[in-house]
Formats: structure tokens, C-alpha cells, sequence
């Protein structure tokens, strides 16, 4: 089950910001400002950018980690 998160916004700074933050983590994305993926200490996913958002979904994390923790995480930091 994927967990998605919706940011609004500016969607490129969105986009950044988050690249920003998984590629210091030591993470990897692949794609454009449109749609790719990413990669980080255990967490995969995808994302989509429109018109005024970012579509974030995680498609595996580790186990042992709640999926509420992961979509707080997500709130606080995935945003405009």
C-alpha cells in the first residue's frame, strides 16, 4: 500500500526542496520536473507535479517504521 501525500504550491520549488533533501540524505531521484522516482535509506517512491502541486507517494519503507510517522514526516516537510 503506498502512502501519498499532496503538497500546494509551487510545484518546481516543491520539487526541489525535496530533491534536495533526499540527494543529501544520500538518495537518488530519477526524472523530471513532470514524474520520476527516488530512492532513500530504505524508502522508494514516485512523484507527480502539476499545476500548483506535488504528488509524493512512498512505495516501500522499512518495516519497521508506523506509516503515521511517515505521513507526519511528509506533512512537516514536504511543502510549499
Amino acid at each position: 500500500m503506498a502512502i501519498s501525500h499532496m503538497a500546494y504550491g509551487d510545484g518546481a520549488r516543491i520539487l526541489a526542496r525535496a530533491k534536495g533533501r533526499i540527494t543529501g540524505a544520500g538518495g537518488t531521484v530519477q526524472g523530471d520536473e513532470k514524474s520520476g522516482s527516488f530512492s532513500v535509506k530504505g524508502f522508494e517512491g514516485t512523484y507527480d507535479v502539476g499545476d500548483g502541486w506535488v504528488e509524493i507517494r512512498v512505495t516501500d519503507k522499512p518495516f519497521f517504521i508506523p506509516e503515521e510517522a511517515v505521513k507526519s514526516w511528509l506533512s512537516s516537510n514536504v511543502k510549499a
